[in-house]
């Protein structure tokens, strides 16, 4: 929340509770790996005033959002894809809806984007990331080499 609000010139205080402010006063100055498991449980709710807990029901934060959402923006990438996301419920990693991965792939697929996807069975967000990281690496390494990207479109 804190690079989000960052960038979008948000003020986060006035929607923060005091639990919220500590939390965002203690990891604004962190690596997110870094403060891994400081705050367990740690949600949206725990850090907001009563009347802001849902955040899609604050104007702001939902015309925020909205702007983040992959696939939103007009067009299309203009560079090959690789895109990873773990899938340990049958439903998502946590963070990321599978459906809504492969959805986004087939999309790019279907404007002419060479997209290599993955999804890793049992990963949750934090595995799926663990995994994608060297992938990503000698994805890009020969994307650089001059290969052609792979496609699984």
């Amino acid at each position: 929340m804190e690079g989000i609000s960052r960038a979008h010139g948000l003020d986060l205080r006035k929607y923060l509770s005091r639990w919220g402010r500590m939390v965002v006063r203690t990891e604004s100055h962190q690596c997110i790996g870094e403060m891994s498991g400081e705050f367990p449980n740690l949600t949206i709710k725990h850090l907001m005033k009563k009347r802001y807990e849902d955040i899609l029901d604050v104007p702001v934060f939902r015309r925020i959002m909205k702007g983040l959402e992959m696939g939103s923006a007009s067009g299309h990438p203009s560079a090959p894809m690789f895109m990873v996301w773990g899938n340990h419920d049958g439903k998502g990693d946590d963070v990321m809806v599978a459906k809504d991965q492969a959805d986004l792939a087939a999309e790019y697929c279907r404007q002419g984007v060479p997209v290599q996807t993955q999804e890793i069975q049992g990963a949750d967000h934090s595995d799926a990331g663990a995994s994608f990281i060297p992938a990503a690496e000698a994805w890009l390494a020969a994307r650089f080499a001059g290969t052609p990207p792979p496609s699984t479109c």
